[in-house]
């Protein structure tokens, strides 16, 4: 009779462990699904990869024109980046190997290839509406307003390019900060950072 209470008790006590684990197994699923999902960097509309803040533009709209000022503006932006990191690499004395291992130029080329990505993704979007200008001419008809001239319906997903843009960008920002912050506060000497306080 003990026996048979025994099996029953441990009957249930394997089922209970099964079913507690096959919750906690639906429980991590939905909790990598739902961190899956935000890592995916969608969200936002494209429209803020090729506009500057400084233009007014609906976020909603993804037809919104592209100034060539802004245009001209990224291409300046690169064209300055990469300049001064080649002046970098050109006018050190310390071979390219020891050259990597600097924080400051790990930082600097992240801000270049941010510089890269971000001019892309201007001209790239410049290119799509300009053949949707022509094609839209050439048709004399306007195109289904589903469809926006990136290739995206209004979905809001990133291209690959925009997103790796965005990634750059925020490495960048964080970089920049982490290495004035541990120059001046840890690996400058004192008498340096006074005698720039001073000036």
């Amino acid at each position: 009779m003990w026996s048979a209470v025994r099996s029953a008790c441990f009957e249930e006590a394997i089922e209970r462990k099964i079913t507690w684990k096959n919750s906690k197994m639906k429980q991590q699923r939905s909790v990598f699904s739902k961190l899956k999902q935000n890592f995916n960097l969608n969200g936002i509309s494209e429209v803020y990869f090729w506009k500057s803040e400084w233009e007014a533009f609906d976020p909603e709209y993804n037809q919104t024109p592209i100034s060539n000022i802004f245009i001209f503006y990224r291409v300046l932006y690169l064209i300055y980046f990469y300049s001064t990191l080649n002046l970098s690499l050109v006018c050190s004395d310390t071979p390219l190997s020891l050259w990597t291992l600097y924080f400051t130029h790990w930082s600097y080329t992240i801000q270049t290839l941010y510089a890269l990505f971000a001019m892309l993704v201007v001209i790239v979007a410049k290119c799509y509406q300009y053949e949707r200008e022509k094609w839209s001419r050439s048709n004399r008809r306007r195109l289904d307003s589903e469809v926006v001239f990136i290739g995206y319906s209004q979905d809001p997903k990133l291209s690959i390019m925009s997103k790796i843009t965005w990634i750059l960008l925020n490495l960048a920002n964080s970089m920049s900060v982490g290495v004035t912050i541990i120059y001046w506060g840890f690996l400058n000497e004192l008498g340096t950072l006074t005698t720039f306080l001073l000036l």
